[in-house]
């Protein structure tokens, strides 16, 4: 596909710079299914690092979300 330059004089030129700009997805606006990356042991208990599809992060420790990026 291939795309033409944008003209000033193009009748759709305003329309299409005025368009919203794509926002990042709000990682509260769903219920996370969260995958265990990694998972180890340590003297304070189990730490466990999930991720969910939409990006976010966190870690737990004996199964209590202590980070959430």
């Amino acid at each position: 596909m291939t795309t033409a330059a944008c003209s000033p004089t193009d009748v759709d030129h305003d329309r299409d710079h005025d368009a919203p700009v794509p926002q990042p997805a709000d990682p509260d606006a769903h219920q996370h299914e969260w995958l265990t990356r990694s998972s180890h042991r340590t003297s304070e208990g189990t730490v466990t690092y999930e991720s969910c599809h939409c990006g976010a992060h966190r870690v737990l420790r004996a199964g209590v979300p202590v980070a959430r990026v």
